[in-house]
């Protein structure tokens, strides 16, 4: 079995433990994070206006390194301040990745290789070293971090350097959307206080807990900036693989697709994995006095958009690729794709936002794949069908969703 094979077994039996009554106090599994070619990883940022996500692609692993490829499209509000779109491209390089003690916290548009530190991912030599001494010494190359995540060769001469120790703070879990189910990851917490000439900053990072990966999954600086991993999405884009599976019985009404509103009745998981109960729910679909009728769904994962937009993002190429082979191996079925937002917002714009991205999606099928538009309904809830708490980046990230639905009794 391969590692992305494992994780998604994974994240199977957690679809399977959610749905069931007798262990729904539980928390969700805690899961490794294998990297492998094709992982998305979506980041949220707290300190823009609308918490702007980026999209992470791990576009190959060779003997260089780890190419990951960045986008993200920010909201017109945070434009509107002066901020830019980021995105670019990192190169983890091998001999960086084991033994380097320099990191730099945003990606720099003139450099496709930061050589000489990492980025997304802790060296070998200051893992073990936290891991095994509790302590090691650090370089952390950084800029003012309002304008976002990738910068321009302009501000090269605002870099500074803050050197000092971080020190071990424990291991502990984050919770994250794994192939669209909540999943805790173990994480390597460290902070420390570090010096730039006469400026002082204190810094927090959490790495993935796994000597293998060691993926930053969370980052923090004083109060203002804050990096966090909400969602993980695994390459699937066969026709026979576990992913497609799940989708083609959740559709076809003999399992659960993941994600969906079937599978997270009454209680969500908030970031610590700690149950809670969520304000609003999805409604029965399943119509009165109607017993030969049921709505059978499943969640699209790996469709994601610009910001407070229904562009969507070249990542989720395999997404549409996958919802397409689907319909193309039945072709008999009408389906109605659903969207879905978080509450950030007025009901207005979200509904408007919901109903345009679920034409998106279509429109993409349509011209893209060769799709009929005749069997393609589409529809808008908004914020008024969450499948998890709001409160938090994950669980918004989470409520973020496209659903395909379709009558399938």
């Amino acid at each position: 079995m391969t590692p992305g094979s494992r994780l998604r077994a994974t994240v199977t039996s957690i679809a399977l433990g959610l749905a069931s009554t007798e262990v729904a106090t539980a928390a969700p599994d805690v899961v490794t994070v294998p990297l492998v070619r094709g992982l998305n990883v979506v980041i949220n940022f707290s300190y823009m206006t609308n918490s702007p996500d980026l999209v992470l692609s791990l576009e190959r692993i060779d003997d260089e390194g780890y190419k990951w490829l960045s986008v993200s499209k920010i909201s017109a509000a945070d434009a509107q301040q002066g901020k830019a779109d980021y995105g670019g491209s990192d190169t983890e390089l091998r001999n960086d990745l084991a033994a380097s003690h320099h990191i730099f916290t945003r990606f720099f548009a003139d450099e496709d290789e930061h050589v000489g530190g990492t980025v997304l991912m802790a060296s070998a030599e200051v893992f073990s070293e936290l891991t095994t001494k509790g302590t090691t010494n650090i370089d952390v190359v950084d800029i003012p971090g309002e304008k976002g995540m990738t910068f321009s060769p302009g501000v090269t001469y605002e870099r500074k350097n803050f050197r000092g120790s971080l020190n071990k703070v424990g291991i502990e879990t984050q919770r994250i959307i794994v192939d669209g189910e909540p999943a805790l990851v173990s994480v390597l917490h460290a902070r420390g206080t570090l010096k730039a000439r006469d400026l002082t900053r204190d810094y927090e990072f959490w790495w993935a807990n796994d000597r293998n990966s060691r993926l930053l999954m969370r980052y923090k600086s004083e109060d203002y900036v804050e990096f966090r991993v909400v969602r993980i999405d695994n390459p699937a884009t066969d026709s026979s693989g576990p992913a497609m599976s799940r989708f083609e019985a959740a559709l076809s009404g003999s399992g659960t697709g993941g994600g969906g509103g079937d599978e997270l009745k009454a209680e969500g998981n908030d970031s610590s994995g700690k149950l809670k109960k969520r304000d609003v729910l999805p409604p029965d679909d399943e119509p009165t006095g109607a017993g030969d009728t049921k709505i059978c769904r499943a969640p699209a994962n790996g469709l994601y958009f610009a910001t407070g937009s229904a562009e969507i993002l070249a990542p989720s190429r395999p997404a549409l690729e996958r919802v397409a082979a689907l319909l193309k191996k039945h072709p008999d079925w009408t389906v109605t794709i659903e969207g879905h937002t978080d509450n950030v917002g007025s009901d207005d714009s979200n509904l408007l936002l919901s109903r345009n991205r679920a034409a998106a999606v279509k429109t993409a099928l349509t011209t893209q794949f060769a799709i009929d538009a005749s069997r393609l309904k589409t529809e808008g809830y908004g914020r008024k069908r969450p499948i998890d708490t709001n409160d938090t980046p994950d669980g918004r990230a989470h409520n973020r969703r496209v659903e395909i639905a379709r009558n399938c009794r």
